[in-house]
């Protein structure tokens, strides 16, 4: 009899104590959307498996939605007309500061980072036909596709090819895997592509 007591007393502690602990999700979002990048880019990639994960451990239905990279994640996060976005540091500082060429003079400060996704590197790919091996090897005039407007490679790679004396003709258009970049590359007659 005192184990069925005993029994009885933890069953109705534990749902005394769910029902305390309970969290409220009256305020929450019936639904949620994650701001990416192009699809077959890494932001895709990480945003569809991220909205993913949130709506398996909390319930609520959410998705990623394709856009313009961080730029333009950075704006519909501030504005609100998306709940979550994919940015790198560069374009969300300079979105801070009110440096977004989306929103410009606008501090687009209505936004908290949540985590870091992971370390971005930046690389230039040149086709072997180019004959460019190297950054110096770059004619003045050169085609260069730096993926779609507003990208972290778009954001940085022009200022700093400039900033090493470069003259070019940029380019923009998706981001996506190499082999995608590779064959736009030729069919634009892009000699050279950016990424990050």
């Amino acid at each position: 009899m005192k184990t069925i007591k005993t029994f009885v007393l933890s069953v109705a502690l534990v749902a005394a104590s769910s029902s305390l602990f309970a969290e409220d999700k009256s305020a929450w979002p019936e639904s949620f959307t994650v701001g990416t990048g192009s699809q077959g880019g890494a932001y895709f990639g990480y945003g569809t498996a991220w909205a993913n994960i949130v709506s398996e451990q909390t319930g609520v239905t959410g998705g990623a939605e394709v856009t313009g990279g961080p730029m333009q994640n950075m704006a519909l996060v501030h504005t609100g007309d998306n709940h979550f976005g994919m940015t790198t540091m560069g374009p969300a500082r300079e979105s801070l500061e009110g440096n977004n060429a989306i929103a410009p003079g606008i501090q687009l400060d209505n936004a908290c980072a949540m985590f870091p996704m992971y370390q971005t590197p930046f690389s230039i790919t040149a086709l072997t036909s180019s004959g460019i091996t190297s950054i110096s090897d770059i004619p003045d005039g050169a085609v260069i596709g730096f993926g779609p407007a507003g990208s972290t490679s778009d954001t940085y790679f022009p200022r700093m090819l400039a900033a090493l004396g470069l003259k070019f003709e940029r380019r923009n258009g998706p981001m996506c895997q190499r082999s995608c970049r590779l064959n736009i590359s030729e069919d634009n007659h892009a000699p050279l592509f950016t990424g990050t």
